[in-house]
């Protein structure tokens, strides 16, 4: 499985605003190989954090009261995260990940 990000200039196009992952994601790019198409490719390690980043953003949001609440940011990660989850053992993986991470418990 691959992540394939299209890059517009050295920012990442997909619209993360959520701070700390969009400054993951572009620290991740910045350590890829990026191809004369403008793209970069996640696959290993890089992958697993990117879906990770992603995982704990959409919790992140989620948990966010009323005005800092940004609906359309975490609609596009969990469509990014959708596209490179392979199956519900993998989702539920990340979904536990994110808990422990934003929350403090699994479940």
């Amino acid at each position: 499985m691959r992540l394939v990000v299209w890059l517009r200039g050295s920012r990442l196009e997909h619209r993360c605003r959520h701070g700390a992952v969009a400054d993951r994601l572009e620290w991740i790019v910045s350590r890829c190989a990026v191809e004369e198409a403008g793209m970069a490719e996640f696959t290993g390690r890089d992958l697993h954090l990117v879906k990770k980043a992603l995982a704990i953003a959409v919790l992140a949001i989620e948990r966010q009261p009323g005005p800092f609440q940004s609906a359309s940011d975490q609609s596009d990660m969990k469509t990014l995260l959708d596209d490179t989850i392979e199956n519900d053992t993998e989702l539920a993986f990340y979904t536990r990940v994110a808990r422990i991470a934003v929350i403090g418990e699994p479940d």
